[in-house]
């Protein structure tokens, strides 16, 4: 009988031994799963700053280049409408001499074209309208062809 009691007693004692082992091993994983779960969340902490910082950068990169391209857009605008200010009547000239002729040498005969040469032109150069202009320069064109010339006008 005292044989079975130190048995009964040594299972007991080797049960709570047990129970305290398995409840101490329970600890020190729940313990490490909770270190395990605040590095995860410091590494997402972190990530999240850092992928804050690069959408940060990316917006104002992004800002910056569009301010870029608006001042290119605007100093091109000013730009071309300097050059129309000032290549304005050159233009003109050039226009009437090289597609104004062409149309007219086509409605003429042989000896007219000679008289529609740059040269003989004779038109007035001066900032008006475009419609003044034309009229001008048809009148100038047919007074050309009689062979008088208009007060006014300067031959180019």
């Amino acid at each position: 009988m005292d044989t079975e009691k130190d048995e009964d007693q040594r299972w007991i004692k080797f049960e709570e031994h047990m129970r305290k082992v398995i409840k101490e091993y329970r600890e020190e994983r729940r313990a490490k799963r909770r270190e395990e779960r605040i590095k995860i969340k410091e590494s997402i902490r972190q990530q999240k700053k850092v992928w804050k910082l690069a959408q940060d950068r990316a917006l104002a990169a992004k800002i910056k280049d569009r301010r870029y391209r608006k001042k290119i857009r605007a100093s091109r605008r000013n730009k071309v409408k300097w050059l129309k200010k000032r290549n304005w009547i050159p233009m003109r000239i050039f226009c009437l001499i090289f597609w104004v002729r062409p149309i007219k040498m086509l409605k003429c005969n042989a000896p007219q074209v000679f008289n529609l040469g740059p040269l003989s032109i004779a038109f007035h150069v001066s900032i008006s309208r475009s419609r003044k202009k034309k009229k001008k320069i048809s009148s100038l064109l047919i007074a050309g062809r009689h062979g008088y010339e208009l007060k006014g006008t300067r031959t180019i």
